[in-house]
């Protein structure tokens, strides 16, 4: 057996490729796990062929609304802000936010974290101002929701 993560990662992802198929969700899922495993990596074109992959095909079997779907598209988002690719990572981010927004309501912890995300690559653009306004925001949204206490103990 491997030692390696992203080897036993491979092994694992092959293994359930050929049991249960490349389009079954337990696939998927470690489809996204060796995505994540290459990212933490630095190894920046492997992870983003492979969010790009388990993407395509969650949104043909789950749809473009589906809440793994957007996981997905904010992970390959994070990604692109990683590789500098800010201006394609803001699109993906805006994708997810919207979605978010519709099905799990403003002031839901994802929606608040795509926001926050947000937030961090407009400052990464240089854009300051939009950047204070959105944490702001974000800020009071959390308020609302955690109560002032909660926020004190969180990080935003």
């Amino acid at each position: 057996m491997p030692t390696d993560p992203i080897e036993s990662a491979k092994a694992a992802l092959a293994e359930s490729e050929r049991r249960l198929g490349r389009d079954n969700l337990h696939t998927l899922k470690l489809v996204d796990k060796l995505a994540l495993l290459h990212h933490t990596r630095g190894e920046f074109d492997e992870a983003e062929a492979l969010y790009r992959s388990a993407l395509a095909v969650r949104e043909v079997r789950l749809g473009l609304q589906n809440p793994k779907t957007i996981a997905v598209v904010a992970s390959l988002a994070r990604l692109l802000r990683a590789k500098g690719d800010l201006q394609a990572a803001h699109e993906l981010y805006h994708r997810a936010h919207v979605v978010q927004q519709r099905i799990l309501g403003p002031d839901h912890p994802d929606t608040l974290k795509t926001l926050t995300q947000v937030a961090g690559l407009l400052r990464d653009r240089g854009d300051v101002e939009a950047a204070q306004l959105l944490f702001a925001r974000i800020l009071t949204a959390k308020k609302r929701t955690l109560g002032t206490d909660m926020i004190r103990k969180q990080r935003l």
